[in-house]
């Protein structure tokens, strides 16, 4: 625990406020995602089922991928489990918040067992944020996308 906060200590200022965010971000994600109906926690951070897809705001990759990074990080070291679906819905809400392009995809797949898994990943245009390492081993079946800004 305290090489993880000296590790955190050590992060150059704006690297250690993303964490900081990003460890905020999925605590509320995972209380609006418990606490509330589904389709309200998406409506509470943004995101609209199936929009068209030309409700793409300003592109910034460079800025989506530390998102995710933040985000990855602060899942690790959190003491709650932040999995997929809150990872997403969390850097959907950081991302939102600097007028970045969001999706939330929804994919499903069955298991070597044959049960049916889901997983959530995130991308800002065209950059992958959280989860989309093990995307490809899913069938999407919805997209939540943030409408533009303009």
């Amino acid at each position: 625990m305290r090489r993880s906060i000296r590790r955190v200590l050590a992060m150059p200022g704006a690297e250690r406020r993303l964490l900081i965010e990003a460890v905020l971000a999925l605590a509320l994600a995972r209380l609006a995602l418990a606490a509330l109906p589904f389709r309200v926690a998406m409506r509470w951070h943004g995101l609209r089922l199936d929009l068209p897809p030309e409700t793409a705001g300003r592109d910034d990759g460079a800025e989506a991928r530390l998102i995710g990074r933040a985000v990855a990080r602060a899942a690790r070291r959190l003491p709650l489990r932040a999995v997929c679906l809150q990872q997403a819905v969390a850097a959907s809400s950081m991302l939102r918040r600097r007028g970045l392009p969001v999706e939330i995809h929804f994919g499903l797949a069955r298991s070597k067992e044959g049960e049916l898994t889901a997983h959530a990943w995130c991308s800002s245009a065209e950059v992958a944020v959280t989860g989309a390492a093990e995307a490809d081993e899913y069938t999407q079946v919805a997209i939540y996308r943030s409408p533009s800004r303009c």
